[in-house]
């Protein structure tokens, strides 16, 4: 045997390798170096319609930049397509509102590199957002003399200008006031405007945008940006000098916060957004400075005309400062829409940070440094610095943030490249006894000098040894840097690769390698035979050598002498597709050589099982794929192996389940079947007597005798494969009849609350199964419900608002058939019952944290129960196992009004229960005069507070910490209160309006701390009428079934022996 390496191969693959290497890093960096990244305009950037300027930065030896504007990110279609020669900027006016996206790529010659990212920008004018009522813009349309502003005109379209026709009153118009932008100043003494009434913008809701400074003052009165009528009643916009705020006020309701200092303040964007009857919020410069919910500061106030600067009213003064541009909208405008105009407003007059065009440092390591614009504040780059400028010494993405003049983020990046040292080759392998060059990707490297870190001082060294490599490279100017670090791993595989010994073979066998690398993967054989199979079959005596390459590239080779001694058989086998728990058949195909006989075989099957038998047969354990090897002797003692898979496919399992029958009746034969794991039954048959009685997959059959019966099935799988399973069906003549039984619930005459309901009876004696029938008549002429088939003595079923009857029927197996009674129930729904007008109830709220937000009404009038103060909201607990909300003292609830309500006629219901002895209303109204209930600490009593502030006290002798049912049923002039279903006297009503207003649940309306609420409370009901007996006994009857319900003891028990 010998063995080599092929050095000159293995050394010459390897350069062929890295030169691989070099060109895809190579062309990943040119990729990125000739990618050219766009300055301006900046990534999500708002523009007003015009002409904007595209710059970008240049890149490196191209002749043409290739440009493209789309309104879709896919850029189909295309807005602009331009082919610009050796500019690295170009205009585009723009007329149309909308997003936008561009990018360009580099060209050289025809050829293009790779995309910049797609930048988006918007085209936008405040208008594209509906309900815009009003917009003055100072760079927009003005009317002046000289510099005095006599109009500023309303860009909205609606004609809302804003006037002064006095000239002493008259604002300045200045040109370059924020950012190069115009505003109107507003001397403090004089200036104002004054507009025309915006229509219905009173009683909707609305949102301003105001970008103003503010000039130094002193006192204590408003200075309105902007304000709605003069009086208290309207709505005004203003600096605020007494607690030196930005101020809202609506409807005399004032919302504070937010510093804007007497001494003067920068400028800033105020936001105002009212939301009718839910909620107003202000912000400065996008961030909420105060939200309230108070129903004086979101109901609707009194309109009239608008007024900028000042308005005749004691408390108002003249507004000292500049107001560049206003924009209000008939609406509460959305998220999307308020960044839309932020960004808009923040762009316009806010200069945005911009580090300019890329850097390339052509030459050498010394630093460079970036220096931040101007006009910015709170800088942060990159590296964690905090000054307005920082020192780059390596190629590098530098990002920095800062503030604007508003306060808020901006930032920009800006690549710095210095000359690429990294080294050409990354983490690879190096082949045993070959070697590999390493080199940097310098493109001038004969002007610095190299250190590498096994001591080499060439700018390209070679190295056979594995380990860690890098360099040191140094400029002319004593400046250094180093490359990126790569690890060269020694791959031993030619070590490890063997023919074996020269061997003695018979004319037919094969030889391949005996011993291999187990770490490495073998993806090229060459036999000096011009095969590349791993095994050859040898048919003469000689010499034979296989040359290796693994995965890495590496090459080993071997050789081995072979002296032919005879000559194998041929072998070969055939088998059977079988499936699992059958035989597999199989038959030797082999051929012994001319003049020789076989006289052995081996068979090797899975899990260690053999035979010596020709042709065997064998049962697999499992289905699948298996390899089986034959291997045959010959008299003349040569033999021959031969491997090939063998199928088992997967069997089904046959199953089925039936019922015991009588004679004449069907049964139902019920396939319950297993197929094999990614097939399906695709047949079955049914074998009675001999005879083939159906092919569906779930039959009936009918016996004419009793007895019991052989039912077989026989399915088969889509694989074709089949299982059969046999059962016994038993047939009875006659059967004992369902003996006679009772039903449970509902019980009779019982009003349930409606929706699933839960029907129960009790077991009738040889009964299989059971039909249950619920009808709209006691004659059972008029079904609406029927479910056969039911094996269990309950069932649940949805059930509406009504009076229903219903029943139950036993069969046994002969369907001989036994009735129940007919038994009534009625199922109440509240909502059904005229005049409801609210409807609490313990189960339906909305909550934080498990306290209650919003207490909702079922009554369909919309008068839910809220509160807005986290401290405020109850709880929510169980009375008698069901949901209901906990009170404590300062926990209350709180209704606007409840509209439909008449005082004069109608019916109260509570349920819940107190802790301890001190008083607490229960519900209660002080708008326009009292009315409630309330629990006395004096006694165990219930008090009705009347319309003219009078109090009935009905003693009850009850432990108020126990449940109680109290209604108040008022007919005028009479009034009923009964407590737990007992009459407790009558009331007078003596005072009548037409609307309660600011309910509160929990707290009287007087608000003292002695009259909260401690307790549970689960249900309240309140209907715009008095209700008359029968429907107070429904009402009635449905919370007692719901919280209170009659005793069951369940289903009857009978004992089969014994006493």
């Amino acid at each position: 045997m010998t063995k080599k390496i092929r050095d000159v191969v293995s050394r010459i693959a390897m350069k062929q390798l890295i030169t691989f290497f070099f060109v895809i890093y190579s062309f990943t960096i040119c990729a990125f170096v000739n990618i050219p990244y766009q300055i301006n305009p900046k990534n999500n950037s708002v523009f007003s319609s015009g002409t904007l300027i595209f710059t970008w930065n240049q890149t490196e030896g191209n002749l043409s930049y290739h440009f493209q504007i789309s309104e879709n990110i896919e850029f189909i279609p295309l807005v602009a397509d331009e082919l610009i020669s050796d500019e690295t900027e170009i205009e585009f006016d723009f007329s149309e509102s909308g997003q936008y996206f561009w990018r360009l790529r580099s060209c050289d010659n025809g050829d293009c590199y790779e995309w910049s990212p797609a930048y988006s920008f918007t085209i936008f004018n405040p208008s594209d957002i509906s309900e815009n009522i009003l917009w003055l813009d100072a760079g927009g349309e003005i009317l002046k003399n000289d510099n005095s502003v006599y109009q500023w005109i309303d860009m909205s379209g609606n004609g809302n200008h804003a006037e002064q026709a006095e000239t002493l009153n008259q604002p300045i118009f200045i040109e370059n006031a924020f950012n190069n932008k115009p505003a109107i100043d507003f001397d403090g003494t004089s200036h104002f405007f004054t507009g025309t009434e915006l229509n219905n913008i009173h009683q909707s809701s609305f949102t301003t945008f105001i970008v103003a400074d503010g000039g130094t003052v002193s006192g204590s009165l408003q200075l309105p940006f902007f304000l709605i009528s003069p009086f208290p009643d309207g709505y005004w916009i203003t600096r605020n000098v007494g607690n030196q705020k930005f101020n809202v006020i609506n409807r005399n309701f004032q919302s504070s916060s937010g510093d804007l200092f007497n001494s003067g303040f920068s400028k800033k964007i105020f936001q105002t957004k009212k939301t009718i009857n839910t909620q107003l919020q202000g912000y400065i410069n996008t961030h909420e400075v105060f939200s309230t919910t108070a129903s004086n500061a979101i109901s609707p106030f009194t309109n009239n005309n608008y007024h900028i600067g000042y308005a005749n009213y004691q408390f108002i003064g003249y507004y000292k400062g500049k107001i560049a541009e206003i924009l209000i909208y008939n609406k509460a405008v959305n998220d999307q829409e308020t960044h839309l105009i932020n960004t808009y407003l923040r762009q316009k007059y806010s200069k945005q940070l911009d580090l300019g065009e890329d850097v390339k440092v052509d030459y050498g390591f010394e630093p460079i440094s970036i220096i931040a614009p101007e006009g910015f504040t709170n800088y942060l780059w990159s590296n964690g610095s905090i000054n307005n400028s920082i020192i780059a010494n390596e190629t590098s993405l530098i990002w920095l943030t800062a503030n604007d003049s508003f306060g808020l983020n901006t930032s920009d990046t800006i690549r710095v490249f210095f000359p690429n040292v990294n080294l050409t080759a990354t983490n690879s392998i190096i082949c045993k006894d070959s070697t590999v060059f390493l080199t940097t990707k310098l493109p001038n490297p004969e002007l610095y000098s190299f250190e590498w870190s096994n001591g080499a001082g060439t700018s390209l060294i070679e190295v056979e040894q594995p380990g860690n490599y890098w360099v040191k490279v140094t400029d002319t100017l004593g400046y250094y840097n180093y490359s990126d670090t790569i690890f060269l791993a020694l791959d031993d595989f030619a070590s490890n690769i063997s023919l074996g010994p020269d061997i003695e073979l018979c004319s037919g066998n094969s030889i391949g390698l005996v011993e291999t690398d187990p770490d490495s993967e073998i993806i090229s054989y060459l036999w000096n035979t011009n095969e590349i199979t791993p095994e050859i079959v040898i048919t003469q005596t000689g010499n034979y050598t296989l040359t290796v390459i693994n995965e890495n590239g590496c090459i080993a080779e071997d050789s081995i002498f072979v002296e032919i001694i005879g000559t194998a058989p041929s072998v070969d086998f055939g088998a059977t597709t079988s499936c699992l728990g059958t035989e597999t058949i199989f038959t030797d195909l082999s051929e012994p050589a001319e003049d020789d006989e076989l006289n052995s075989w081996l068979w090797e099957f899975e899990n260690g099982f053999i035979s010596n038998e020709p042709n065997p047969n064998f049962t697999f354990n499992e289905p699948g794929i298996f390899d089986v090897t034959l291997t045959v002797i010959a008299n003349s003692t040569c033999q021959a192996s031969i491997v090939k898979p063998v199928e088992v496919l997967f069997s089904p399992q046959a199953i089925f389940s039936k019922d015991t029958t009588c004679i004449n009746i069907p049964v139902q034969l019920i396939d319950q079947s297993l197929p094999h794991s990614d097939g399906e039954i695709i047949s079955w048959m049914w074998v009675y007597n001999e005879n083939i009685f159906s092919t569906e997959q779930n039959p009936f059959i009918t016996f004419e005798k009793p007895g019991s019966f052989e039912i077989t099935l026989i399915v088969e799988s889509s694989n074709g494969c089949t299982d059969t399973t046999s059962n016994f069906v038993y047939v009875y003549s006659n059967f004992q009849p369902p003996t006679n039984f009772s039903l449970i619930h509902p019980k009779n005459n019982q009003i349930i609350e409606h929706g699933f309901i839960h029907f129960s009876w009790n077991e009738s004696s040889f009964a299989s199964y059971y039909s249950l029938q619920v009808a709209l008549d006691e004659s059972f002429e008029d079904i609406i419900i029927e479910v056969d088939g039911l094996e269990d003595t309950n069932y649940s079923l949805e059930i509406g608002h009504g009076k229903y009857y219903w029943r139950v029927a036993a069969f046994n197996l002969c369907m001989d058939s036994t009735r129940s009674e007919i038994i009534k129930f009625i199922s109440l729904n509240p909502v059904f019952i005229d005049g409801l007008s609210l409807w609490l109830r313990g189960d339906v709220f909305d909550s934080i944290d498990n306290k209650v937000t919003q207490w909702t009404d079922l009554s369909g009038e919309n008068n839910h129960a809220l509160q807005m103060i986290a401290s405020q909201r109850p709880g929510i607990t169980t009375f008698l196992n069901k949901p209901a909300l906990d009170f404590t003292p300062n926990q209350y609830l709180i209704i606007d009004a409840v509209q439909e309500l008449n005082p004069e006629n109608f019916t109260y219901i509570a349920l819940g229960e107190r802790r301890g002895t001190t008083a607490g209303a229960i519900i209660s109204s002080v708008i326009p005069s009292w009315w409630g209930t309330q629990i006395s600490t004096t006694s165990a009593a219930f008090q009705f507070f009347k319309g003219n502030g009078t109090i009935s006290s009905f003693a009850t002798n009850y432990d108020m910490s126990r449940p109680w049912l109290v209604k108040f049923n008022n007919n005028n002039p009479n009034g009923e209160i009964y407590i737990n279903n007992l009459f407790h006297g009558n009331f007078l009503k003596e005072v009548s309006y037409s609307e309660l207003s600011n309910i509160t649940i929990g707290r009287s309306s007087a608000g003292t701390s002695a009259n909260y609420f401690n307790g549970k409370l689960a249900e309240i009901l309140i209907f715009n009428r008095a209700l008359d007996e029968t429907e107070l006994n429904k009402i009635t009857g449905y919370i007692q079934a719901k919280y209170s319900p009659p005793i069951n003891l369940g289903p009857d028990r009978n004992t089969t022996y014994g006493f």
